[in-house]
């Protein structure tokens, strides 16, 4: 016999400025299976404290953020935020795919007022974007994800922002 499930908030169907923020964060840097949403925040505590934060205030759980200690791989402390509700992976997924080459802007963010879209931008790129030049001129995201990137291109046109798309390929490339 399964465990019931248990109640989550009611969601709208279009999502406010803090959602749309934490699906572009798990569309950067997460991911949404086995019945949970993890989100990796890498060295930023602050930003896996927000991950928290918007589950709590969203959906109405808890979730649970986990320091990874140095090892060999990791020469700093890397924080993990995982939220282990069915109920809320579920609505996550019903929102847009997520995966490394499947993600896409949801159809709610798409359609929703220009701070949900720069709300779903702000947490793409807090999680994936980086800054180069002087001083830091260039905001990157880089993706092999066309049709996603694509779809980040439309909403940055459709809120005046300027952008340039290119394609880098690397041969034999080794670690």
């Amino acid at each position: 016999v399964a465990p019931p499930r248990l109640r989550i908030r009611k969601q709208s169907r279009v999502p406010g400025v803090d959602k749309a923020w934490l699906l572009g964060h798990i569309a950067g840097d997460g991911n949404v299976r086995d019945g949970s949403v993890r989100i990796w925040a890498g060295l930023d505590e602050k930003i896996a404290q927000e991950c928290a934060r918007l589950f709590r205030e969203i959906y109405g759980v808890a979730s649970n953020i986990t320091t990874h200690r140095p090892n060999g791989k990791l020469k700093h402390d890397n924080f993990e935020v995982v939220c282990s509700r069915v109920n809320v992976a579920e609505d996550v997924r019903n929102c847009a795919p997520f995966g490394l080459v499947r993600w896409r802007v949801p159809v709610a963010v798409a359609c929703g007022t220009d701070d949900v879209k720069g709300s779903w931008l702000s947490g793409l790129f807090d999680a994936d974007g980086t800054c180069r030049g002087k001083p830091n001129r260039i905001i990157e995201l880089i993706t092999i994800n066309e049709v996603g990137m694509r779809q980040v291109g439309q909403l940055l046109a459709i809120l005046g922002i300027g952008f340039k798309t290119g394609v880098t390929v690397y041969r034999n490339r080794k670690n």
